[in-house]
């Protein structure tokens, strides 16, 4: 598990359409080492004020200190519906299985999502079956502009007493 602070990129197309495309990256800090890269592709099944969406991550790339990497595809759906213009709730299955053995994954987490200003806090629940893993995280949002911001991530993983921290700069094009 890495521990280390790590900075998180994440470059994509809006989210207006029925087809959205991000890839997703995060660099250790000390090291400047690329941990890891994702790319996720959407679609828009249902959008109204409750939507659903159906994705796939084609690949997901995970780099070892060693620069070993391994490679997943994943599935995922997701459910949106806001409360009001401030508060907002959401959940996420991933089901993801690594290329070069047969380890499966299912990830499933529950969000509340709350903007206050040029903030937003974005609380989650999660259960990963992979070491029957479970935990708490926070992403801590500032908006800068409406394209760009800086995220503060911490996760604490209940079940192995693991802190997490990290901090990233998202643009969105």
């Amino acid at each position: 598990m890495d521990t280390k602070p790590n900075i998180v990129f994440k470059v994509g197309t809006g989210t207006e359409k029925i087809f959205s495309g991000h890839l997703i990256g995060n660099i250790r800090i000390n090291t400047l080492n690329p941990r890891g890269m994702i790319f996720i592709s959407r679609m828009k099944v249902i959008d109204k004020k409750f939507k659903f969406n159906n994705g796939g991550h084609i690949p997901a790339f995970q780099i070892d200190d060693n620069l070993d990497m391994t490679t997943f595809f994943a599935q995922e759906i997701s459910a949106y519906y806001p409360l009001n213009d401030r508060v907002s709730l959401s959940t996420l299955y991933i089901h993801g299985k690594r290329r070069d053995t047969d380890l499966e994954i299912n990830l499933l987490t529950l969000n509340v999502a709350v903007s206050k200003n040029k903030f937003q806090f974005f609380s989650q629940a999660y259960l990963l079956d992979l070491d029957s893993t479970y935990g708490l995280a926070e992403t801590v949002s500032y908006h800068i502009t409406p394209k760009i911001h800086i995220n503060g991530f911490l996760n604490y993983t209940l079940s192995s007493e693991n802190f997490i921290s990290t901090l990233g700069l998202e643009f969105i094009f």
